[in-house]
């Protein structure tokens, strides 16, 4: 049972930009249902793009409806993957190690000391950090005041 003080368990946020663009965070760690890591979705006009963290071996087979034509179809991603997707057709546009999470860390930590060689800003830097922090808090305001927020 969830304490009032306790953890959160269920966020969901929406968020809402200028021209119309809104995007929603769920972060669910109530529901018991399938585990997944990180699922990212970006719909846009012409299709969308999906990302996973978490790796994949999956097969299916059948007959497609509107040709008759068997299909088999296997889905392999060792730690995560991205997918453009056009209708139900779609291309990878990257696959990610099984030890996705250690390679991503090495080429942040890369990245940050050619920044620093180079005396240019790191990724993940502070104002990066103050940016999500006003975030974070501004969706825990917005709950306790029962209120869309504005961030700035």
């Amino acid at each position: 049972m969830a304490q009032p003080d306790g953890p959160d368990y269920l966020n969901l946020i929406q968020l809402e930009f200028s021209g119309d663009r809104v995007a929603h965070i769920t972060l669910d760690r109530l529901s018991r249902g399938r585990h997944r890591y990180l699922d990212i979705r970006l719909d846009g006009e012409t299709g969308c793009i999906e990302t996973s963290i978490g790796g994949r071996l999956k097969g299916s087979a059948g007959i497609r409806a509107s040709t008759r034509r068997p299909f088999l179809h296997l889905d392999w991603a060792p730690g995560g993957h991205a997918r453009l997707y056009h209708g139900e057709r779609y291309s990878t546009l990257a696959r990610e190690p099984l030890n996705v999470l250690g390679s991503a860390t090495a080429e942040l930590m890369k990245a940050f000391l050619t920044a620093l060689d180079c005396g240019e800003t790191p990724p993940c830097n502070a104002s990066d950090n103050r940016r999500t922090l006003a975030l974070m808090l501004a969706a825990y305001d917005s709950a306790e005041k029962r209120m869309p927020i504005t961030v700035q």
